[in-house]
This record gives C-alpha cells, sequence and structure tokens, in this order.
C-alpha cells in the first residue's frame, strides 16, 4: 500500500470544481462521485491512488 503523500499546495484551478465522472482506486474505493465539488482532500486521495490525471481531467467549472 503506498503512503499517503501530503499534497502541500491545492491546485487554485483543480479546487472548487465539479467532478464530472466518478473517479474510483484500483481497490474499488471511491475518491470522488460525478457532482462532487473538488477538495484538498479529494486532491490528496487522488495523488496517492495514482488518480490525480483522472480527477484533473474529469472536472468542469461550477
Amino acid at each position: 500500500m503506498k503512503e499517503l503523500v501530503p499534497f502541500s499546495k491545492p491546485k487554485p484551478y483543480l479546487v472548487g470544481r465539479v467532478v464530472l465522472t466518478d473517479i474510483l482506486a484500483e481497490d474499488g474505493n471511491i475518491i470522488a462521485q460525478s457532482g462532487d465539488i473538488v477538495t484538498q482532500e479529494m486532491i490528496e486521495r487522488a495523488v496517492a491512488a495514482d488518480k490525480y490525471v483522472d480527477l484533473t481531467l474529469n472536472t468542469r467549472d461550477k
């Protein structure tokens, strides 16, 4: 299991955006659900699960 890596600075262009599709970790845990608003904690979970790019590509402005 990967160690949770601190993501010290939120990406201003990502925090507060709306998630377009469910983002799941390889083990099936939910990182983000469609309609969620991106938070710093969500970004940290995505980074830890190697799903940051998926999260980034599947968001839109409010």
